[in-house]
């Protein structure tokens, strides 16, 4: 076993995850446990979303576009997150 940890900026674009894909493909054989961070700018926009909430005004639109654009560039289906992101 072994434990493998990328941060956000490891995941900040299609190209990066593809990356770290490729990174724990290779370790497939050591039964790896991922731990992830959000990825790049997601917890700084949490932040900024939540400072607005505050003042009444919710648009989490930068989050749920940017980890959108991810997926599209992945060519993978969006129905499991989109639910999550309303």
């Amino acid at each position: 076993m072994i434990v493998m940890k990328f941060g956000g900026s490891s995941l900040a674009t299609a190209d990066r995850v593809r990356h770290v894909g490729r990174i724990v493909k290779n370790r497939l054989c050591e039964a790896p446990i991922l731990v992830l961070s959000a990825i790049g700018k997601t917890t700084e926009a949490l932040i900024t979303c939540g400072q607005k909430a505050l003042n009444g005004e919710v648009d989490s639109s930068t989050i749920s576009q940017s980890h959108l654009a991810i997926l599209g560039e992945l060519q993978l289906s969006d129905h499991e997150l989109s639910p999550l992101l309303e």
